[in-house]
């Protein structure tokens, strides 16, 4: 039961840190009215429920969609609190309607971080944020090797096209 509680309050507050830096970072790079940043604060809303939800399921290893319920209910009570605000003022029925994808995006997180857990090589079990750092780490790596290689793929497509007789 305490690892219940445990990825319920490390959901919600390690959500809330998530989302409170891509907020600062967006008001300090943009303009705080401006649609792009709108759009991106509502982006990041979603982001930081997955990974609510991913979490909750890592350390639960079971009904880790739940518990990541009850990690946002701490993620939402902590931002009302601070005022960090996600969304813009819409009426109450248009908020819970907006409440249906981030139970969906919750649920996604939950299934897939009990996956990993359950999953997990023995030396891996209890480090939740070796996925996350290994799946970063494969993007940047990717991004780098691709930008490296652009150059050349680029000379070889020309090469080619200059050198084929084209179609018979």
């Amino acid at each position: 039961m305490l690892n219940k509680i445990r990825a319920v309050i490390e959901s919600g507050l390690l959500s809330f840190i998530l989302f409170w830096s891509f907020v600062i970072i967006y008001r300090l790079v943009l303009e705080p009215e401006a649609l792009v940043t709108i759009v991106l604060i509502i982006g990041a809303h979603y982001l930081t429920a997955i990974f609510c939800g991913y979490w909750a399921g890592w350390r639960s290893r079971n009904d880790g969609w739940l518990y990541g319920i009850l990690g946002y209910v701490l993620f939402r009570g902590l931002a009302f609190t601070f005022k960090v605000h996600a969304v813009l003022p819409f009426p109450l029925h248009i908020k819970l309607a907006g409440y249906i994808p981030i139970l969906t995006l919750l649920m996604f997180g939950g299934v897939i971080g009990e996956q990993r857990a359950h999953y997990a090589p023995i030396s891996q079990r209890n480090k939740a944020l070796y996925p996350v750092i290994k799946r970063i780490l494969d993007i940047i790596v990717s991004i780098t090797i691709l930008l490296l290689l652009a150059p050349v793929m680029l000379a070889v497509a020309f090469g080619i096209k200059f050198s084929s007789p084209g179609p018979i």
